[in-house]
């Protein structure tokens, strides 16, 4: 079932220059209490442009593409240009639920529909109207697990319409449904391997925030920044690295042999180069060859505000803006499907 299709045709902001930075990341990685509703929200209180009332059209598959990367902090949706690299606030997250929690991450399909998630439900934009972004439940994600990440693949990857991909708090890649349906557990990303850059006492790569799918002139790749944890015995993850994410390339060939088998598959193709240098690092999207990651903030010792970092194809990232005054920073980011991206060659 498709609903109007409200999307953002046009997004007027105030261009804030960007300032460049270098910024050691040590930062940890956010528990449920992080991200869930506990406090002071954003409440408009940033850093990014103000934008001016966005102008709601439709877009389809053969609507030239805009260029555009959302971004989500736990209370608001944002807008990133990647050629002038200005964030503009969209407005905030408006829900009818009572149980409303906090946006742990956002995904776009080819025609531009937002689809959003808390830690338990899944949602899709229905329409921007005076600095609210309206929220329509689409359906309970699977009980007893949390979810901290959400992307789509493009048409034909998994299935014959896109697929809606999740990641759990453990780390964990997830087939969702964007209709309630069945959903199941795909993968992991594997073994710290020697040569690895890891710490010393680390043994499993995890989903450290969000995935990205896009299609090259190869087909379907993935990319996802990852963090190096301890695995337990029963399948959870602890003493997880929060200070040297890194960018890696999704197996997208395994990931649609677990799709099919309905078995755990290890979904890591390469990890591309030795890190960023950056933790925390919650949402990625992605345009021409240039990576962008949204950082979480750090409040504890040395204090890292949220951070919006490139990252190259090479994996090394570095800082272009930070945002004071977004409080606990982003949550999450998400590029539309057919997004023109050439970063893993």
């Amino acid at each position: 079932m498709r609903v109007a299709q409200g999307i953002f045709r046009a997004i007027v902001g105030v261009a804030v220059p960007v300032a460049f930075a270098t910024v050691e990341l040590p930062g940890c990685i956010a528990s449920g209490s992080d991200l869930e509703d506990g406090g002071s929200v954003d409440g408009g209180k940033s850093d990014a442009a103000k934008s001016d009332a966005p102008v709601i059209g439709i877009s389809d598959s053969s609507t030239p593409v805009e260029m555009r990367i959302y971004a989500n902090t736990d209370r608001e949706l944002y807008v990133l240009d990647p050629q002038t690299s200005v964030v503009s606030l969209v407005g905030s997250f408006v829900s009818t639920d009572k149980d409303f929690g906090s946006v742990t991450d956002l995904a776009v399909d080819e025609n531009d529909v937002i689809f959003v998630n808390t830690a338990s439900t899944l949602y899709r934009v229905s329409s921007v109207s005076g600095g609210n972004v309206n929220l329509e439940n689409v359906a309970a994600l699977p009980t007893g697990v949390v979810f901290y990440a959400l992307a789509l693949t493009p048409k034909g990857a998994l299935e014959s319409d896109e697929s809606l991909i999740g990641g759990d708090g453990d780390g964990a890649v997830w087939y969702l449904s964007k209709n309630g349906g069945a959903a199941r557990k795909l993968g992991g990303f594997g073994a710290v391997k020697k040569g690895d850059p890891a710490p010393s006492g680390a043994d499993v790569w995890t989903l450290s925030g969000d995935m990205l799918f896009y299609r090259d002139t190869t087909g379907v790749r993935g990319l996802a920044t990852l963090r190096a944890c301890k695995s337990a015995k029963d399948g959870t993850v602890t003493d997880c690295d929060s200070s040297n994410d890194v960018l890696a390339e999704i197996d997208v060939a395994a990931l649609k042999d677990a799709y099919t088998t309905k078995s755990f598959r290890n979904l890591r193709k390469q990890i591309l180069g030795g890190g960023t240098g950056r933790g925390r690092l919650f949402g990625i999207g992605a345009w021409g060859d240039k990576v962008y990651a949204f950082g979480r903030n750090n409040t504890q010792t040395p204090v890292v505000p949220a951070q919006l970092i490139e990252v190259t194809g090479s994996g090394d990232g570095s800082v272009l803006k930070d945002f004071e005054t977004i409080e606990r920073g982003w949550s999450g980011a998400g590029v539309t499907t057919r997004a023109t991206i050439q970063v893993v060659h």
